[in-house]
């Protein structure tokens, strides 16, 4: 299965590899296939590597995963895993700046 939606490796726009919020992937490609010992020519990358491929479709189905869970549904389970007052704190710290 291929993901909706494949990142360019060589699309340079975002080069933070780590970062998991907003709608850039949560990988960046640094283009290995171009750097190192063995290293291609350009013109034999000319679309996205294995691994770009499969870190895409990674993120597609880890964002589709957390699209289905709300903060209620977290709220909810933390409540009945922890008790009814294990978010007392949280709402006081929430509220807080009010």
């Amino acid at each position: 299965m291929v993901a909706a939606r494949t990142p360019c490796c060589r699309d340079k726009q975002s080069q933070t590899p780590y970062k998991i919020d907003g709608r850039d992937p949560a990988f960046a490609c640094t283009e290995l296939r171009q750097r190192g010992p063995l290293a291609l020519p350009p013109e034999s990358c000319t679309g996205p590597c294995g691994i770009a491929r499969v870190m895409a479709e990674a993120d597609t189905a880890w964002r589709a995963s957390l699209r289905r869970v709300s903060l209620a549904d977290l709220a909810r389970d933390t409540r009945a895993e922890h008790g009814p007052d294990a978010l007392t704190g949280t709402a006081r710290w929430l509220t807080a700046a009010e």
